[in-house]
């Protein structure tokens, strides 16, 4: 799953090597939005850029009011990069999505949370004293107003790219009876207002309706962090087209001596909850639960999602199976076979992969 410019190609390359076993995802993620701007050409200068997304209130006066905020982007200016145009990330987002007919839109999404790290190179260029211990972050942030300009230009992209892939047929009603749906990997902290008023405008201003929406698009919000009341708030308004996953970072519980899920090296010192919270045991539809790893360390991600599925099987309830059932035991559903956790999480996979709802 790519996340910035840098690992587009990584992603396409991962694809081709996989032989069709890997489903790539391509698409720019919030963390790295302050990166690209909106404009052009001509293309803004790394001051005015970096000066216009990180005071925007004062933009147009010549020092923002807080200099100590001012002297540090200034000290920084060096070692940021510059300004990426949108157009041009669009242009290779629509590449890649037509030229992989099964890949996602992902990761992109919103983080109000996230703080603008310290480029590796300024953090290189201080004495070595000041090196350690020094934050990983600044404390500029991303306006959530230019996420969702990113966001939302990358949504019309996969709406483009659904249009000119799609062999229509569309019948007198309207529906277009042979069209492929996409897949959209979400990503959404401290965001759920907005999300919800998202999600209504893509359909309604993109997608034209319910109708087209629903078939077409699915989105995933991973490694969910909403409360059961903001998702029943949004799944109520899309029933049939949204879904929502849970990884290790649902489970682990915040400790200063733990590491984090993110960047644990296999063998350290975790600390879980011992149970999920009720979005996923009692609130959000069973139909409707991904699971993933949510860490770029492979060696890490069986362990993790493995902890993931045990507590979703405490939680709901379901067996964890110790046999896998047959396609004639399946098909005895309706004589009382009770599904386990990973069927149902099979099923789930493959309905979320799949064209229909």
């Amino acid at each position: 799953m790519s996340t910035n410019e840098d690992d587009q190609e990584l992603v396409k390359h991962l694809a081709k090597e996989g032989g069709g076993r890997v489903v790539p995802s391509f698409g720019y993620h919030p963390w790295y939005t302050f990166q690209i701007t909106l404009l052009s050409l001509p293309l803004p200068s790394k001051h005015d850029h970096y000066t216009h997304l990180f005071f925007p209130s004062s933009s147009s006066d010549s020092t923002p009011p807080n200099q100590q905020d001012h002297q540090l982007l200034l000290d920084l200016l060096p070692f940021l990069p510059e300004p990426l145009p949108l157009s041009n990330l669009l242009r290779t987002l629509k590449e890649n999505l037509l030229s992989h007919p099964t890949s996602l839109l992902g990761e992109c999404g919103l983080d109000k949370r996230a703080r603008v790290p310290f480029p590796p190179s300024y953090l290189e260029s201080l004495p070595l004293s000041h090196q350690q211990g020094h934050p990983k972050f600044t404390h500029f942030t991303t306006p959530l107003e230019h996420q969702v300009a990113v966001l939302t230009a990358q949504m019309e992209v996969l709406e483009e790219v659904i249009v000119e892939s799609n062999e229509l047929d569309e019948g007198e009603d309207g529906v277009v009876r042979n069209g492929k749906s996409r897949r959209v990997s979400l990503h959404a902290v401290g965001c759920a207002g907005v999300l919800g008023g998202l999600l209504d405008e893509w359909e309604r201003e993109i997608w034209d309706g319910k109708r087209r929406w629903r078939r077409e698009v699915k989105v995933c919000v991973h490694s969910c962090g909403l409360s059961a009341e903001s998702w029943n708030q949004i799944a109520r308004k899309h029933p049939s087209n949204l879904y929502l996953s849970c990884s290790p970072l649902v489970l682990h519980e915040p400790s200063p001596s733990c590491h984090s899920p993110l960047n644990a090296p296999p063998g350290s010192e975790l600390s879980f909850l011992p149970t999920l919270p009720p979005l996923f045991t009692t609130s959000c539809s069973p139909d409707r639960i991904l699971v993933e790893s949510d860490s770029p360390d492979l060696r890490w991600s069986e362990e993790g999602i493995w902890k993931v599925v045990r507590a979703l099987a405490r939680g709901r309830g379901w067996e964890v199976e110790e046999t896998w059932p047959t396609r004639e035991e399946r098909e005895k559903e309706e004589e009382g076979r009770v599904k386990g956790v990973v069927e149902r999480l099979e099923e789930n996979w493959e309905r979320w992969m799949g064209d229909e709802s």
